[in-house]
């Protein structure tokens, strides 16, 4: 039986063209390379900042989609699919922003210098220095194989997971879903670029102003509040962007917790002598910070998580409720004897895993990493993290990943800083440069499978696109990292480098072997368990708290307005709106706006 779209010969020579493309084109791994460096640096900038990071899948396919098919003579979702996963960039900055960080901090550390260069070559020196040689090396090496290994684990267990129900992996699915159904956005691609150009223009007009001596970039409050009070605004357009992208459940409860914290929370404690007031917004912050709100952020971030789980459990069983308990739930046995089977099987694979696994333990010894430890410790300890600890740990995520669409990193606490310590490890550089894999891969590639399956996309033509998507996202973290301390400095107002205290604040423990004047356990805790407690129970974000005990106090103002907008504009042109024009509208003036700031804080560097 012949359709009538079957006989339209338009029709039909259009859909002859579709299935005539190829899965991974030319074309499309221009547009993915523009696009991976464009979200690499969106995503260093967040994940530095702040510890988080923005999607751009929907983005991606409207672009791909009005590029290639209405522009251009025809796409297919098998196509767009490839174009999704190798745009969706890689970011590789923590290893070379975490030896900076604690390189100036603690410059007494004996850091070595293949992690980070002297002292004198990050203050006095150029990111052109010859010292920057090796440690951008040593960089490549520690993330490409561990990635490589997590893409290993995700070959071998692909089968077992994708099969089981309960890993539908909300987000992909969504993903795949609107590739399939994607319909015509008309002038998507002028639209976005239109939004770059004006948060270019409007970020370029606010710094030329700056240089002129006006206050356009930042507005400190502090010193005209009575004492034990901060506050300013941070007049930041690309934050204000990222705000409105973000659910608003986590800005509004950062505006709101930012304000409680700054003109509540903050003059109690000072009046208790939990820490020491300042003058100055930043000056004020960062003791604040080190002395008392430190503590209960990383309790949110830690244990928030684990709280809610346990208290949505209690509820279901309060409530009779059994969830989806008659669906059998992917078991670590069946994941880890998918994965052992595997490599059994399949030769190519064994002997990839094999030779990857050998490079880091060789690395591991060679460079020192874990000394003073003996030689049979290193080699016991190395291959315990790759291999069982690294399949729990790539099991963990995944399960998060497909059933919820969520992940966290707490338990690596336990599964590799805890070993190392409890072994001897001392110094920062073992819980830098430690070997692993990264679960992250393993997920994001069962994830873009997902994909392939609903969009009809073989593994191989995913695969493929996975590993492109090295190269522009690694370039482009790195250059990010030494633009960003060459020409503005972190941490610092602009570069506030929430993500690297975080890290810092965590190794720091484990360095010096005490948890004492870095964390305190008690409201470690107890921000945990409040943080939970909330989360589960009420709409307020646990990482909005977070947020606003971790911030300065500037960037208060700039997260609440987005979020307002973000609320305003659901409730005025409804949410399906922000699915289709207002993500659109927000990524371009994001990326408009960042790129501006960095080039301009680099123009000022140099006037001054």
């Amino acid at each position: 039986m012949h359709t009538t779209e079957n006989r339209d010969p338009k029709v039909r020579i259009q859909n002859n063209k579709v299935k005539n493309k190829a899965e991974i084109t030319k074309r499309g791994l221009i547009l993915s390379s523009f696009l991976n460096a464009l979200y690499t640096l969106i995503n260093s900038y967040l994940g530095l900042n702040f510890g988080i990071g923005l999607g751009f899948s929907l983005v991606t396919i409207l672009l791909a989609y009005t590029l290639f098919h209405v522009i251009m003579d025809g796409t297919s979702k098998q196509e767009i699919t490839t174009i999704v996963v190798a745009s969706s960039g890689f970011t590789a900055w923590w290893i070379i922003a975490t030896s900076i960080y604690i390189r100036i901090i603690e410059p007494e550390s004996n850091l070595p210098t293949w992690l980070a260069p002297s002292l004198k070559a990050l203050v006095k020196g150029s990111m052109l220095s010859p010292e920057w040689i090796v440690p951008i090396l040593v960089n490549i090496f520690l993330i490409i194989i561990p990635s490589l290994l997590g893409l290993i684990v995700g070959l071998a267990v692909a089968d077992v997971v994708l099969k089981n129900k309960r890993m539908v992996f909300p987000f992909q699915q969504i993903t795949g879903v609107t590739i399939n159904t994607c319909l015509d956005k008309g002038r998507s691609v002028k639209f976005l670029f239109m939004w770059m150009g004006i948060g270019f223009i409007l970020t370029f007009l606010q710094y030329l102003l700056a240089i002129l001596g006006l206050q356009t970039i930042s507005i400190d409050w502090t010193p005209n509040l009575p004492k034990g009070y901060a506050f300013g605004f941070m007049i930041n357009l690309a934050i204000i962007g990222v705000s409105f992208i973000i659910h608003p459940s986590v800005s509004l409860t950062l505006l709101l917790a930012g304000l409680a914290v700054y003109f509540i929370l903050a003059p109690i404690a000072i009046k208790m002598g939990l820490f020491t007031p300042a003058r100055t917004g930043m000056e004020f912050y960062m003791n604040m910070l080190f002395q008392f709100s430190l503590s209960p952020a990383l309790g949110i971030f830690l244990l928030s998580g684990l709280i809610i789980l346990l208290v949505k459990k209690v509820q279901a069983k309060k409530n009779g409720g059994k969830g989806n308990d008659e669906i059998p739930s992917l078991s670590i046995t069946d994941y880890t004897r998918a994965f052992i089977r595997e490599l059994k099987n399949d030769k190519r694979l064994r002997i990839a895993y094999i030779t990857l696994t050998s490079m880091l333990i060789a690395f591991t010894i060679y460079m020192g990493v874990f000394n003073p430890m003996s030689f049979e410790t290193v080699v016991f300890l190395s291959i315990f993290l790759i291999i069982p600890m690294g399949i729990i740990d790539s099991f963990i995520i995944v399960k998060m990943v497909g059933e919820a669409g969520i992940s966290m990193g707490a338990q690596r606490i336990i599964f590799y800083q805890v070993p190392i310590a409890a072994l001897g490890g001392k110094g920062y550089t073992p819980y830098i440069a430690y070997p692993a894999i990264s679960p992250w891969d393993t997920s994001m590639l069962l994830g873009s499978f997902k994909i392939g399956e609903i969009t009809e996309t073989s593994r191989k033509a995913i695969l493929k696109a996975y590993i492109f998507n090295y190269v522009p996202g690694i370039i482009t973290s790195i250059i990010f990292i030494l633009v960003a301390w060459y020409f503005v400095g972190f941490p610092s107002e602009i570069f506030p480098a929430v993500g690297l205290i975080q890290i810092y604040a965590i190794y720091k423990m484990f360095a010096e072997r005490s948890i004492q004047g870095v964390l305190d356990p008690r409201t470690f805790i107890i921000g945990g368990v409040v943080g939970g407690i909330l989360g589960a129970l009420t709409p307020i974000s646990p990482m909005g708290i977070a947020l606003a005990l971790l911030l300065p106090p500037s960037y208060i103002l700039p997260f609440g307005l987005g979020g307002i907008l973000r609320v305003y504009t659901d409730k005025k042109y409804g949410k399906k709106w922000f699915e289709e024009r207002g993500q659109l509208i927000a990524t371009g003036f994001i990326a408009g706006a960042i790129i501006t700031q960095i080039l301009m804080a680099i123009v000022m560097a140099v006037v001054q």
